[in-house]
């Protein structure tokens, strides 16, 4: 039978449509598909004449129900091809055979009848949203693969769902939703996303860029764990996915970078780290050398400001933004030099960033660590273990952290400015170090133990001076000892790793921190604490022991 002819019976139905509610125009071709629907033919529709105006009338209920002519075609639709399922389904039993669902679709898209599908899908959504049987994703999926001009993704879209992401709170995702991104990650693949997203940064106002910049990263990293259709999850399948996301934000960064100013607003230049990020992660391409001094400045820049903050625990610190600017110092720059800002931020901080047994990351039964503070600790040792995790042990770049560790804790005890000769006679006090805090300069005394190495050889005078000078009893009992320990060519014992020194230093900068804030800390747990650091810097790396 052709679809162009028109059996007899159809007029028929055609008027029971119209007797429901339907519009005239839409019921001739309405009683076509219908017939399909049901494969018919002369003597079947003839025999089930009471099923097609049961069919009919369930029909014209959703035409009615909507009031709105796009909706209703369109939840319609969704009911022949078995995805939607009506107020009393008979005679609708659900999926149909391939066949008769491509007829359906032919013949359907053939009449096409202006309808707007964009808004037609948000209208069923929003009835269907809690109906549990039905299949929206999968009806919207099968439209668009069939035609994908008949939907205006852009005009589906929540506008403002992209920006509110890039707030932890407004975060949400809804796979069920054919106005979030979500849902299409699903319905159409991410390339094919990706394609029609990337002119949104060129076209995005410049004082939404940076937020949507964000919410877009965020959405993009919570789902790439989410199969799109036909795939089924795995860990192989992550990987590609995190690969695929993290190749097309290295090219979302030209962009950004062209539309950044020198002095750039606090979300847009939080954006402009991120996805530099990702640029030198994925892109093989390297910073051009003007581009890659604007972002270590403002990094820099950054996390020199920071530091007021985090005096005050102000609850408005940005725990996002310390990591990312960081983290890029650390790629861009160096690991070291990241650290150090770290450090620094670690010393400026008015409130604890760790647990009593100096721990910076969660554990069941244990206390609860302070957020969003114990990002300082978190970021030093994970830029640690991720950086230096190909060194074998007595690579030279670690003798060389160790160093700079080292140089850098001998600077902060050193006095603040020299003393003329009558000035040198008296007392020093603690406000004439550049780490006026004795419990840090105690502290610091012995991470120095722990490094065991001796900056440009000189480092052991430092100790020295201070074992006389400091005003603290135990601070020249620690410095004494240490000075001696670093006078006779201080190297590691055999079968101590470097990565051991540095944790360990590490170690006694976070007790310097906690102890100094007016908290005690857990010995017993502190022993725990670094037992468990050593042994994830053993998984980090099957060539040390």
């Amino acid at each position: 039978m052709q679809f162009n002819e028109l059996n007899p019976e159809s007029y028929s139905l055609k008027d029971e449509l119209i007797s429901t509610g339907i519009d005239n125009s839409d019921a001739s071709w309405l009683a076509r598909v219908i017939e399909i629907y049901f494969n018919d033919d002369a003597e079947t529709v003839e025999d089930n004449a009471e099923t097609l105006d049961i069919a009919a009338r369930i029909l014209g209920n959703i035409y009615q129900q909507y009031n709105d002519r796009n909706g209703a075609l369109v939840e319609i639709l969704g009911v022949l091809l078995g995805r939607i399922y009506p107020d009393g389904s008979f005679p609708f039993y659900g999926v149909q055979q391939p066949d008769t669902q491509n007829q359906i679709l032919d013949f359907w898209f053939k009449e096409n009848r202006n309808i707007d599908y964009t808004h037609g899908i948000r209208l069923v959504d929003q009835q269907k949203r809690n109906d549990k049987v039905s299949d929206v994703q999968e009806f919207v999926r099968i439209i668009y693969e069939r035609n994908n001009s008949l939907i205006n993704l852009t005009g589906l879209l929540d506008s403002e769902y992209i920006e509110n992401c890039y707030d932890k709170q407004s975060l949400s995702f809804s796979y069920a939703d054919p106005t979030k991104l979500p849902f299409w990650i699903r319905v159409v693949g991410r390339k094919w996303l990706f394609d029609r997203l990337k002119p949104t940064f060129h076209e995005k106002p410049i004082e939404q860029l940076g937020q949507y910049a964000i919410g877009l990263y965020k959405i993009l990293k919570h789902t790439e764990a989410v199969p799109e259709v036909h795939q089924e999850a795995s860990h192989d399948l992550r990987k590609q996915t995190k690969d695929q996301i993290g190749k097309f934000q290295s090219e979302l960064f030209t962009t950004l970078d062209s539309r950044i100013t020198d002095e750039p607003k606090e979300m847009h230049e939080k954006a402009w780290f991120l996805y530099a990020i990702k640029k030198v992660q994925f892109d093989n391409s390297p910073l051009s050398v003007e581009t890659k001094q604007r972002l270590i400045k403002s990094a820099r820049n950054y996390l020199g400001k920071a530091r007021k903050t985090l005096r005050s625990a102000d609850a408005s610190f940005d725990s996002e933004m310390l990591q990312w600017s960081s983290e890029l110092i650390a790629r861009i720059d160096s690991l070291w030099k990241a650290e150090e800002l770290l450090l620094k931020c670690l010393r400026s901080l008015g409130t604890p960033s760790v647990a009593s047994d100096l721990r910076y990351w969660s554990e069941f039964g244990l206390d609860e660590i302070p957020a969003p503070w114990f990002i300082i600790p978190d970021r030093f040792a994970a830029f640690f273990h991720t950086f230096t995790a190909g060194f074998d042990k007595d690579d030279k770049r670690l003798i060389q952290f160790r160093m700079d560790f080292s140089a850098f804790l001998i600077s902060r005890l050193k006095s603040r400015k020299k003393k003329n000769k009558s000035e040198s006679k008296n007392a020093h006090i603690d406000e004439d170090f550049i780490e006026q805090d004795p419990i840090w300069r105690f502290y610091i005394v012995r991470a120095l133990r722990e490094l065991k190495i001796n900056p440009w050889g000189k480092g052991h005078n430092v100790l020295h001076w201070l074992s006389k000078s400091d005003p603290n009893n135990d601070v020249r009992n620690a410095a004494k000892t240490a000075y001696k320990e670093m006078r006779h060519k201080v190297s590691l014992p055999p079968g101590k790793s470097q990565r051991r020194a540095v944790l360990a230093a590490f170690l006694w900068l976070r007790r310097a921190h906690f102890e100094s804030l007016g908290f005690e800390t857990d010995e017993r747990g502190a022993q725990r604490t670094l037992a468990k650091e050593l042994r994830f810097s053993q998984r980090k790396t099957s060539k040390e022991v």
